[in-house]
């Protein structure tokens, strides 16, 4: 059985809990475990087990499940189609989460380490700016 690895407050897992529940797949979702945090050189979520394979990096596991269970809205096996999907999937991962990273930690975690009021306003203009262009994107 399929197992999913980590806190269902973090985005990255979220995404992976998401595509799950898209393509209706049997799984087991886990908080936390040593074992499966184990078997990622970086010890951090997601994780995922299936059957032996055991794989991390959110977006990958993301495309993996989608190939395993193919689902032509989710991911289209045309390469110009997909190239679409996967280039929004790393966009998410490079711009979109450095945007809004500092803000995030400062104003919902509330970490002592992101305190800087400038950081905290320039975070959130970049998030803005990124929203700007998903709005344009789907406004087409």
């Amino acid at each position: 059985m399929l197992r999913v690895l980590g806190r269902a407050s973090s985005i990255n897992v979220r995404k992976v809990l998401w595509t799950c529940a898209e393509l209706d797949l049997q799984f087991e979702h886990v908080e936390s475990g040593p074992e499966l945090l184990a078997r990622n050189p970086n010890r951090m979520v997601p994780v995922i087990q299936d059957g032996e394979f055991v794989m991390w990096e959110s977006n990958a596991i993301c495309r993996y499940l989608a190939g395993k269970q193919p689902r032509d809205t989710l991911l289209p096996p045309e390469p110009e189609a997909r190239a679409q999907v996967e280039m929004w999937m790393d966009w998410q991962a490079t711009e979109l989460n450095s945007a809004w990273r500092y803000c995030f930690l400062a104003l919902v975690r509330n970490s002592p380490e992101h305190t800087d009021a400038r950081a905290i306003r320039k975070s959130a203009e970049s998030w803005n700016e990124c929203m700007r262009l998903l709005d344009e994107h789907f406004a087409h």
